[in-house]
């Protein structure tokens, strides 16, 4: 029995020590595989730290990284590779970009531009003796000449020839002509542009309208409305104002004869009696310029109200692209229309002329983006003399009147034009 016993014994050692084998064989192939394991993620770490250290400018510059297609697709939208190949992150758009660039064209953000104009001038023997006696302060009150000089650009009509040739043109009751070197008197008042385009212009015959645009030219004072022929006369000014550029253009619907409007190879004026070559100077004008203006010489003298025909012809310019139409001729104020939301202001009177003018007006014209805000500083003159109205009631009396003959335009306390909430047509 013993010896059976013993034999069980060695048989069951055995056993267990082929068990404790399989045993420490598992824990020894268990430890080792986890050491394994460890080491190949130690070695993906380096091998990405590595791609990293790679990827990365000299420290300073974007760490690349990978991701996702669909986060790559969208990473690539706002990642900019630079000539040197090496990438850098570029600022998303932001989610108003579109209003943003909206607001760019529209111009906002940008500083206004302000333009002056004042009606007729001419410098009559009263205003020379005003100048003669009392420099440019005798013809203009410093706060209307303040006004001109801070606008960006001023501009009138020049109603008669810089020159000392030509014989007078018959069967005129006023023809008007100045020396050359009195053009320096411009200067001093602040003027920058002038309209050609009036009845007066060829008050001395051609040669005196061509001597005025060389002195002009010399003077460094550009003009519209007339020139040698037909091209210079309907060519648009422009002028580069705040990185904006404006247009000009100077017509006339008030000649003597036919034979002062320009040719083809005839000196003279941009006339409008047949409107069609301005509208189309408008037209082509309007694709080479941020904002249009048209100075027209038009309308009735001492008439304060609109003919027909220059509300038709203002409002076309309008449709054919101009921002803002300016009239002259009538030697007194007209009203003011707004038409698609764009002034027509018929006629700014005398400014500076030397008969006298109980009331005139200085406009000013602030232009941003899509908005343009009109206002007037009011003015009287005689003797030569031409200054701002400083009493208040008689600036009231300015505002008032002019709002009264205007056509759904109101004129507030301070001078400031704008169109009527409720259109009252006024005839």
């Amino acid at each position: 029995m013993k010896d059976q016993k013993r034999g069980n014994g060695v048989g069951l050692f055995w056993i267990c020590f082929l068990c404790a084998a399989v045993i420490v064989a598992a824990a020894v192939l268990t430890i080792w595989g986890a050491d394994g394991l460890l080491s190949g993620l130690s070695g993906n770490e380096a091998k990405e730290t590595a791609a990293l250290a790679e990827s990365t400018d000299g420290g300073a510059g974007e760490t690349a990284v990978s991701l996702p297609e669909e986060e790559a697709d969208k990473e690539a939208e706002i990642v900019i590779r630079n000539e040197d190949g090496k990438e850098t992150a570029a600022a998303p758009e932001p989610e108003n970009g579109e209003a943003a660039s909206a607001d760019r064209e529209a111009g906002n953000g940008q500083e206004a531009v302000t333009l002056a104009f004042a009606g007729d001038v001419y410098l009559s023997d009263h205003v020379l003796n005003a100048y003669e006696n009392g420099g440019i302060g005798g013809v203009l009150g410093e706060s209307l000449r303040q006004a001109a000089e801070e606008a960006d650009l001023f501009m009138v009509n020049q109603e008669f020839p810089f020159s000392t040739r030509g014989t007078p043109a018959p069967d005129k009751q006023y023809t008007f002509r100045l020396p050359p070197e009195r053009v320096s008197i411009f200067h001093e008042m602040g003027i920058d542009l002038v309209t050609l385009a009036n009845n007066h212009a060829l008050d001395y015959g051609t040669e005196a309208l061509l001597d005025t645009c060389s002195t002009l030219e010399g003077a460094g004072i550009p003009y519209v409305g007339a020139g040698e022929n037909l091209d210079r006369a309907k060519a648009m000014y422009t002028a580069e104002i705040k990185g904006r550029t404006i247009g000009f253009l100077g017509a006339t619907r008030v000649i003597p004869t036919a034979d002062w409007a320009a040719s083809a190879s005839r000196p003279g004026m941009l006339s409008t009696y047949d409107p069609g070559i301005l509208l189309e100077e408008i037209r082509k004008g309007r694709e080479n310029c941020d904002y249009l203006v048209v100075y027209i010489h038009w309308g009735i003298e001492r008439n304060d109200m609109p003919e027909e025909y220059q509300r038709q012809i203002g409002k076309q310019c309008i449709d054919a692209g101009a921002d803002l139409v300016i009239g002259s001729h009538p030697h007194v104020l007209q009203g003011i229309e707004y038409y698609n939301g764009k002034p027509i202001v018929y006629s700014l009177g005398n400014y500076v002329f030397g008969s006298s003018i109980p009331r005139t007006v200085l406009l000013n014209v602030q232009w941003e983006g899509e908005n343009t805000s009109l206002s007037v500083i009011p003015a009287t003159s005689g003797a030569g003399y031409t200054r701002e109205i400083t009493e208040e009631g008689a600036r009231q009396e300015v505002f008032s009147y002019l709002e009264s003959i205007s056509f759904g335009a109101q004129v507030d306390e301070n001078g400031a034009i704008s169109p009527k909430t409720e259109e009252t047509p006024q005839s």
